[in-house]
């Protein structure tokens, strides 16, 4: 299971409306636009000072969902880590080996 955690803590985020931030990355060339659902991903990720894993985000955004939403939003994460890694905003402290 991959933990990830964020690069550095230069980031600048300005709120954009109630759903969509801009981040700007000091470590990237550009800025990116995060929903509600990225930006809370992003948070959690901030707050915390160890690796978190994608199991873990899942678990704290949703507690009580069903099994249906669950998996939806874990599929979500992965994909949402994938591009914030992508935009230098946070990467994989490990990875599983194939």
């Amino acid at each position: 299971m991959e933990r990830w955690v964020v690069v550095g803590d230069d980031a600048v985020i300005e709120q954009l409306s109630e759903t969509a931030w801009a981040v700007f990355n000091n470590n990237y060339w550009d800025s990116a636009v995060l929903g509600p659902i990225d930006m809370a991903v992003y948070n959690l990720l901030r707050q915390n000072v160890v690796p978190l894993s994608t199991t873990s985000l899942v678990e704290s955004l949703v507690s009580d969902a069903d099994a249906d939403q669950r998996d939806s939003l874990s599929d979500y994460c992965v994909e949402c880590l994938r591009q914030m890694e992508t935009l230098g905003l946070v990467y994989a402290v490990d990875r599983e080996r194939a």
